[in-house]
């Protein structure tokens, strides 16, 4: 889309599949290829004028193999380079990285990161801090201690997999991540009782 001061000109329509939920822009020029990544049910396409990639989702184990996890939240931060951290249904995190020249993208992988609370939405801040606001009870801040490339047996998908290839991962404890606070989350409700207070007989 071409936004000009007083109009607009649809220079194109893409075809997305019927599972698509959510569009994430990706930068270009020195930040990343450009383009911008559909996330879908069981697996994501990123897409710029060079064509597109799709790569399928890590699955937790457990999960029936008739069931496709989706994304719920992300956030995006540069260094060294611009990453995703994705976060699915369960509450597993997932980052994406791109390997690219220019807006030549040659491989996308897709991490299993750690697993946390499952968030209503996702900030990371200059330090390396991750908000967490979470659906059902305490939001939670965490220190991003490591990117996870220096794992030595990382669990995995890329760009390169067939779309309906299968990686396994055990959900572990907090790994990348060290929890620093718990923000008491006063508007979480955990139950409910129903009396008849004015005495009208209708309990």
């Amino acid at each position: 889309m071409d936004f000009g001061l007083n109009h607009v000109i649809k220079h194109s329509t893409e075809q997305v599949p019927e599972s698509a939920h959510m569009l994430i822009s990706v930068p270009g020029k020195t930040d990343g290829p450009g383009g911008y990544i559909i996330l879908c049910e069981g697996y994501l396409i990123h897409k710029n004028i060079k064509g597109e990639k799709r790569v399928p989702y890590p699955r937790r184990v457990g999960t029936p193999s008739d069931r496709k996890i989706m994304i719920t939240s992300y956030v995006s931060h540069k260094l060294r380079g611009i990453f995703y951290l994705l976060q699915s249904e369960l509450g597993d995190l997932f980052i994406l990285r791109f390997n690219s020249t220019g807006k030549d993208v040659h491989n996308i992988t897709m991490q299993y990161f750690d697993s946390i609370p499952l968030a209503s939405s996702l900030c990371i801040l200059r330090k390396g801090i991750l908000f967490v606001p979470c659906e059902k009870g305490n939001h939670m801040v965490y220190k991003i201690k490591s990117d996870g490339s220096d794992e030595k047996h990382p669990i995995l998908t890329d760009s390169n997999m067939p779309i309906d290839d299968t990686t396994i991962f055990v959900p572990r404890k907090l790994t990348n991540l060290d929890l620093m606070d718990e923000i008491n989350n006063l508007s979480c409700i955990t139950d409910m009782k129903v009396d008849d207070l004015t005495g009208e007989g209708n309990s």
